[in-house]
Protein backbone atom coordinates (compact mmCIF):
# COMPACT_ATOMS: atom_id res chain seq x y z
CA UNK A 1 0.00 0.00 0.00
CA UNK A 2 1.29 3.54 -1.17
CA UNK A 3 1.07 6.21 1.32
CA UNK A 4 -1.69 8.52 0.69
CA UNK A 5 -0.63 11.88 2.28
CA UNK A 6 -3.34 11.59 4.93
CA UNK A 7 -1.23 13.23 7.63
CA UNK A 8 -2.59 10.85 10.41
CA UNK A 9 0.34 9.15 11.40
CA UNK A 10 2.24 12.63 11.98
CA UNK A 11 -0.44 13.80 14.44
CA UNK A 12 -0.84 10.48 16.24
CA UNK A 13 2.97 10.00 17.17
CA UNK A 14 5.62 12.44 17.89
CA UNK A 15 8.48 11.88 15.80
CA UNK A 16 12.14 10.76 18.39
CA UNK A 17 15.53 12.31 16.97
CA UNK A 18 18.62 10.70 17.75
CA UNK A 19 21.86 12.96 17.83
CA UNK A 20 23.55 12.05 14.60
CA UNK A 21 20.15 12.95 12.82
CA UNK A 22 19.73 16.28 14.72
CA UNK A 23 22.72 17.99 13.09
CA UNK A 24 21.18 17.33 9.68
CA UNK A 25 18.28 18.55 10.32
CA UNK A 26 19.60 21.65 12.07
CA UNK A 27 22.04 22.02 9.15
CA UNK A 28 18.85 21.68 6.25
CA UNK A 29 17.06 23.88 8.36
CA UNK A 30 19.95 26.73 8.18
CA UNK A 31 19.18 27.35 12.45
CA UNK A 32 21.47 27.31 15.33
CA UNK A 33 21.15 24.47 18.29
CA UNK A 34 19.68 27.35 20.82
CA UNK A 35 16.99 27.37 17.96
CA UNK A 36 16.07 23.77 17.58
CA UNK A 37 15.43 24.43 21.36
CA UNK A 38 13.63 26.80 21.43
CA UNK A 39 11.47 26.32 18.14
CA UNK A 40 10.78 22.48 17.61
CA UNK A 41 12.36 20.58 20.39
CA UNK A 42 9.43 19.15 23.21
CA UNK A 43 10.55 21.17 26.16
CA UNK A 44 8.45 18.05 28.31
CA UNK A 45 10.84 15.44 27.21
CA UNK A 46 13.77 15.02 29.87
CA UNK A 47 16.17 11.88 28.72
CA UNK A 48 19.33 13.09 26.52
CA UNK A 49 19.76 10.15 24.34
CA UNK A 50 17.24 11.38 21.82
CA UNK A 51 14.90 14.31 21.68
CA UNK A 52 11.38 14.50 20.69
CA UNK A 53 9.82 16.77 17.97
CA UNK A 54 7.11 19.22 19.36
CA UNK A 55 3.58 18.87 18.53
CA UNK A 56 1.31 22.20 17.76
CA UNK A 57 -2.21 21.92 16.88
CA UNK A 58 -2.20 18.46 17.22
CA UNK A 59 0.35 17.53 14.47
CA UNK A 60 3.88 17.66 13.94
CA UNK A 61 6.08 21.10 13.86
CA UNK A 62 7.06 20.20 10.18
CA UNK A 63 3.68 18.98 8.86
CA UNK A 64 2.52 20.98 6.36
CA UNK A 65 -0.78 20.32 4.08
CA UNK A 66 -1.26 21.91 0.59
CA UNK A 67 -4.57 20.87 -1.44
CA UNK A 68 -5.40 18.51 1.14
CA UNK A 69 -2.23 16.67 1.00
CA UNK A 70 0.73 16.05 3.44
CA UNK A 71 3.95 17.26 3.37
CA UNK A 72 7.14 17.04 5.89
CA UNK A 73 9.08 20.09 5.62
CA UNK A 74 12.43 17.98 6.40
CA UNK A 75 11.56 15.17 4.31
CA UNK A 76 15.00 15.08 3.08
CA UNK A 77 16.10 14.80 6.68
CA UNK A 78 13.67 13.28 8.11
CA UNK A 79 14.07 10.81 11.24
CA UNK A 80 14.54 7.37 10.75
CA UNK A 81 11.49 6.88 12.54
CA UNK A 82 9.22 8.34 9.93
CA UNK A 83 11.25 7.07 6.97
CA UNK A 84 11.00 3.91 8.02
CA UNK A 85 7.12 4.46 8.48
CA UNK A 86 5.87 1.56 6.63
CA UNK A 87 2.07 2.31 5.66
CA UNK A 88 -0.88 -0.74 5.20
CA UNK A 89 -4.35 -1.48 5.97
CA UNK A 90 -3.41 -3.07 9.33
CA UNK A 91 -2.33 0.10 10.58
CA UNK A 92 -5.33 2.43 11.98
CA UNK A 93 -3.62 5.07 11.24
CA UNK A 94 -4.07 4.41 7.72
CA UNK A 95 -7.48 3.16 7.94
CA UNK A 96 -8.66 6.58 9.63
CA UNK A 97 -6.73 8.34 6.71
CA UNK A 98 -8.86 6.35 4.23
CA UNK A 99 -12.05 7.23 5.80
CA UNK A 100 -11.53 10.75 5.66
CA UNK A 101 -10.52 11.12 2.45
CA UNK A 102 -14.15 9.38 1.72
CA UNK A 103 -15.76 12.01 3.17
CA UNK A 104 -14.14 14.17 1.53
CA UNK A 105 -14.62 12.88 -2.06
CA UNK A 106 -18.39 12.44 -1.09
CA UNK A 107 -18.06 16.14 0.42
CA UNK A 108 -17.22 17.33 -3.28
CA UNK A 109 -19.93 15.17 -4.63
CA UNK A 110 -22.08 16.60 -2.93
CA UNK A 111 -21.01 20.06 -3.50
CA UNK A 112 -20.10 20.47 0.46
CA UNK A 113 -17.03 21.18 -0.50
CA UNK A 114 -15.16 24.45 0.00
CA UNK A 115 -13.48 26.14 -3.07
CA UNK A 116 -10.38 27.65 -2.10
CA UNK A 117 -7.32 29.80 -3.50
CA UNK A 118 -4.10 30.76 -3.43
CA UNK A 119 -2.34 34.22 -2.71
CA UNK A 120 1.01 34.72 -4.32
CA UNK A 121 2.78 38.53 -3.61
CA UNK A 122 6.17 39.80 -3.81
CA UNK A 123 7.35 43.34 -2.13
CA UNK A 124 10.37 44.78 -1.63
CA UNK A 125 11.47 46.82 1.59
CA UNK A 126 14.51 49.11 1.91
CA UNK A 127 14.83 47.08 5.42
CA UNK A 128 16.86 44.52 6.94
CA UNK A 129 15.52 40.64 6.88
CA UNK A 130 15.78 41.44 11.03
CA UNK A 131 14.18 44.66 11.15
CA UNK A 132 11.14 43.09 8.43
CA UNK A 133 11.06 39.94 10.41
CA UNK A 134 10.59 41.83 13.78
CA UNK A 135 7.86 44.12 12.45
CA UNK A 136 5.54 41.19 11.55
CA UNK A 137 6.62 38.93 14.67
CA UNK A 138 6.84 42.13 17.39
CA UNK A 139 2.94 42.95 19.03
CA UNK A 140 3.62 46.59 19.61
CA UNK A 141 5.57 47.09 16.19
CA UNK A 142 2.83 44.96 14.34
CA UNK A 143 0.25 47.13 16.02
CA UNK A 144 2.17 50.30 14.76
CA UNK A 145 2.26 49.89 11.36
CA UNK A 146 -0.64 48.07 11.08
CA UNK A 147 -3.00 50.06 13.41
CA UNK A 148 -4.63 47.61 15.05
CA UNK A 149 -4.09 45.87 18.12
CA UNK A 150 -1.59 42.93 18.26
CA UNK A 151 -0.78 40.03 20.49
CA UNK A 152 1.99 37.93 18.83
CA UNK A 153 3.37 34.76 20.43
CA UNK A 154 7.01 34.06 19.44
CA UNK A 155 6.70 30.38 19.82
CA UNK A 156 6.20 27.95 17.82
CA UNK A 157 2.80 26.39 18.76
CA UNK A 158 1.89 30.02 20.09
CA UNK A 159 -1.52 32.09 18.92
CA UNK A 160 -1.53 35.56 17.24
CA UNK A 161 -4.19 37.77 16.99
CA UNK A 162 -3.87 40.88 14.66
CA UNK A 163 -5.81 44.10 13.50
CA UNK A 164 -8.17 43.98 16.64
CA UNK A 165 -8.91 40.45 16.50
CA UNK A 166 -10.00 40.07 12.74
CA UNK A 167 -7.32 37.51 12.20
CA UNK A 168 -6.47 35.00 13.99
CA UNK A 169 -4.13 32.05 13.88
CA UNK A 170 -0.58 29.51 15.23
CA UNK A 171 2.68 29.58 14.46
CA UNK A 172 3.75 26.79 12.97
CA UNK A 173 7.40 27.67 11.63
CA UNK A 174 9.39 30.50 12.69
CA UNK A 175 13.00 30.67 11.19
CA UNK A 176 14.19 34.05 12.74
CA UNK A 177 14.35 36.66 10.31
CA UNK A 178 14.06 34.30 6.94
CA UNK A 179 10.91 32.48 7.50
CA UNK A 180 7.34 32.64 8.78
CA UNK A 181 4.88 29.83 8.93
CA UNK A 182 1.34 30.39 10.02
CA UNK A 183 -2.20 29.39 10.10
CA UNK A 184 -4.48 32.02 9.61
CA UNK A 185 -8.11 33.15 9.90
CA UNK A 186 -10.57 35.94 9.39
CA UNK A 187 -13.19 36.30 11.76
CA UNK A 188 -15.78 36.74 8.71
CA UNK A 189 -14.98 33.09 7.27
CA UNK A 190 -16.24 29.81 8.08
CA UNK A 191 -15.99 28.84 11.16
CA UNK A 192 -13.15 26.69 12.24
CA UNK A 193 -11.18 27.39 8.53
CA UNK A 194 -7.90 28.31 8.30
CA UNK A 195 -5.57 28.93 5.61
CA UNK A 196 -1.72 29.13 5.70
CA UNK A 197 0.38 32.26 5.06
CA UNK A 198 3.86 32.14 4.62
CA UNK A 199 6.62 35.20 4.83
CA UNK A 200 9.67 34.16 2.96
CA UNK A 201 12.59 37.11 3.81
CA UNK A 202 15.59 37.00 1.54
CA UNK A 203 18.48 39.82 0.84
CA UNK A 204 17.76 41.92 -1.96
CA UNK A 205 19.96 44.37 -2.68
CA UNK A 206 20.58 46.13 0.90
CA UNK A 207 17.04 45.56 0.94
CA UNK A 208 14.52 42.43 1.89
CA UNK A 209 12.41 40.32 -0.79
CA UNK A 210 9.51 39.59 1.20
CA UNK A 211 8.05 36.33 -0.88
CA UNK A 212 4.30 35.52 0.40
CA UNK A 213 1.95 32.76 0.19
CA UNK A 214 -1.50 31.93 1.55
CA UNK A 215 -2.99 29.09 0.92
CA UNK A 216 -6.43 27.68 1.21
CA UNK A 217 -8.12 30.84 1.09
CA UNK A 218 -11.71 31.00 0.45
CA UNK A 219 -13.07 31.43 -2.79
CA UNK A 220 -15.32 34.45 -2.15
CA UNK A 221 -12.87 35.99 -0.14
CA UNK A 222 -10.04 35.81 -2.26
CA UNK A 223 -10.26 39.58 -3.72
CA UNK A 224 -10.75 41.78 -0.73
CA UNK A 225 -7.75 39.00 1.35
CA UNK A 226 -5.55 39.42 -1.16
CA UNK A 227 -5.76 43.20 -1.97
CA UNK A 228 -6.36 43.69 2.27
CA UNK A 229 -2.33 42.19 2.19
CA UNK A 230 -1.30 45.13 -0.41
CA UNK A 231 -3.37 47.80 1.38
CA UNK A 232 -3.07 47.11 5.14
CA UNK A 233 0.00 45.49 5.17
CA UNK A 234 2.86 46.17 2.59
CA UNK A 235 1.82 49.59 2.29
CA UNK A 236 2.30 50.67 5.53
CA UNK A 237 5.37 48.33 6.60
CA UNK A 238 7.24 49.65 3.72
CA UNK A 239 6.26 53.29 5.07
CA UNK A 240 7.08 52.77 8.39
CA UNK A 241 10.66 50.73 7.89
CA UNK A 242 11.42 52.65 4.96
CA UNK A 243 11.68 56.41 6.74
Amino acid sequence: MSCRRCGVCCTRHQAYVRPEELGRIIAFLRITGEDWEKLYNDPGWEFNDFCLIRHMEGGCAFLRFEQGLASCAIYPVRPACCSDWQPGPDRKECREGMKRAKKSVKAILKGDAMNTRTIRQTVTIKATPHDVYEALMDSKKHAAFTGGKASISRMVGGKFTAYDGYAEGVNVELVPDKKIVQTWRADDWPEGHYSRVTFSLTNAGGGTRLAFTQSDVPEEQYDDVSQGWRDYYWKPLKEMLEK
